[in-house]
């Protein structure tokens, strides 16, 4: 019960939360659903709404407010009406956007513990790195910590200098510009992970939906790419196994 008190309490306040999305229409829209959805004691009802939340919130990104607040709504609308692996989908896009807001992390884990998952994928120590700031900021300090270190390298041969000083600066942009390299190469880890959406999907022993299951996959698991064939995907999933998935099946992070 105390586990139920807490997810309702996070999912209320990511709508409340998100009004600053106001200008766009269908954000607004969004929200509205989703207390009215709130309020309403009629299941059916209620269902209804938050998929009309759903939908909004979904216009909303496509017409530019692609942002923290219109994904973790989305996750919220979605995880309200059962769909946990797009619900899941969305906290992770979320999380990419702004991964020191810990609301979205902890409804991802929430949405994988409803379906039938551990609360996390066990990950690369890289992934933990890298996630802990947003991939923009990492390649903008990465820039400048760069610059600066081409600048401490050449400079003393132009103007002079004192030699220690300028080799200690650096040495340390130079360790600034690997940790950049190493969040970088950690978002690109994780964001490569796929997330089971299709209510049916399966891992298949060949790329066509007539081959044989390997076994049938969970909502929000997640899995990681290793080729593709057309519009199946060779994949690895969490404990190891292998098998082919259908695109339609599953959904990325970053949609490029």
């Amino acid at each position: 019960m105390r586990t139920l008190a807490i997810l309702g309490l996070i999912l209320a306040l990511g709508c409340g939360s998100a009004f600053a999305q106001a200008e766009n229409p269908a954000f607004s829209r969004g929200n509205e659903a989703y207390v009215e959805a709130e309020k309403c004691s009629d299941e059916s009802e209620a269902k209804e709404l938050y998929l009309k939340a759903a939908e909004s919130y979904e216009e909303a990104i496509r017409t530019g407010g692609d942002s923290w607040e219109a994904h973790y709504n989305l996750g919220n609308a979605r995880f309200r009406i059962g769909d946990f692996g797009l619900a899941a989908l969305q906290y992770k896009r979320a999380i990419a956007i702004d991964p020191q807001r810990p609301e979205a992390a902890l409804n991802l884990s929430l949405a994988r513990q409803a379906a039938g998952l551990s609360p996390q994928r066990q990950a690369h120590w890289l992934e933990n790195w890298g996630t802990r700031l947003p991939m923009k900021m990492w390649m903008w300090t990465g820039m400048f910590a760069g610059w600066t270190f081409l600048a401490l390298l050449v400079l003393p041969f132009l103007h002079g200098g004192h030699r220690l000083v300028t080799v200690a600066g650096a040495l340390a942009t130079l360790a600034l510009l690997a940790a950049c390299a190493g969040g970088m190469l950690g978002w690109h880890l994780n964001a490569q992970w796929l997330t089971v959406i299709g209510a049916d999907a399966a891992l298949r022993s060949a790329p066509d939906a007539e081959a044989s299951s390997v076994r049938s996959l969970k909502a929000a698991e997640e899995l990681s790419p290793l080729r593709s064939h057309a519009e199946w995907t060779f994949v690895r999933d969490e404990e190891g196994g292998e098998g082919w998935v259908h695109a339609q099946d599953v959904g990325k992070v970053w949609n490029r």
